[in-house]
């Protein structure tokens, strides 16, 4: 998480009332980014960002956006879904949160197995894409 708040993160922080927070508190705190309602905090090891709205989940664009004003660039934040057996929390129908562990790397699937990049593929990763081509009767057009 950025260990500074921006100045837009600053524009829209909440300042007064029971959910009021200051600049000297970093980038923990309240903001309202329009419709988007969102708490920060990076405590117990854990940088943590909860995004609600009134009406609906955010969607991937409103998530990317805020990801996009609290973690830099090179850090990898999650959204995490626990086993249904575990002590699940859910405090709002309609947010959704942003986790990133402070001492630990997330490791990440390769990048061909999430989708074909816009790029060139490697051997290895041509190699995949037939793979699943294959497996779903996938035909290349001629």
């Amino acid at each position: 998480m950025r260990r500074r708040p921006t100045r837009i993160m600053e524009r829209y922080r909440i300042t007064s009332g029971p959910m009021r927070s200051r600049t000297a508190d970093g980038c923990n705190g309240a903001f309202m980014f329009g419709i988007l309602f969102v708490i920060a905090s990076d405590g117990r090891g854990w940088d943590h960002v909860s995004v609600s709205r009134r009406d609906r989940c955010p969607t991937w664009e409103e998530m990317e956006e805020v990801r996009g004003h609290f973690f830099l660039d090179a850090e990898c934040a999650v959204q995490f879904s626990p086993p249904r057996d575990s002590e699940r929390v859910n405090q709002h129908p309609y947010c959704l949160h942003l986790w990133r562990d402070q001492t630990n790397e997330v490791a990440l699937p390769p990048t061909i197995l999430v989708g074909v990049p816009d790029r060139p593929l490697s051997a290895d990763e041509q190699r995949v894409v037939n793979e699943k081509e294959a497996q779903f009767g996938i035909r290349k057009p001629q």
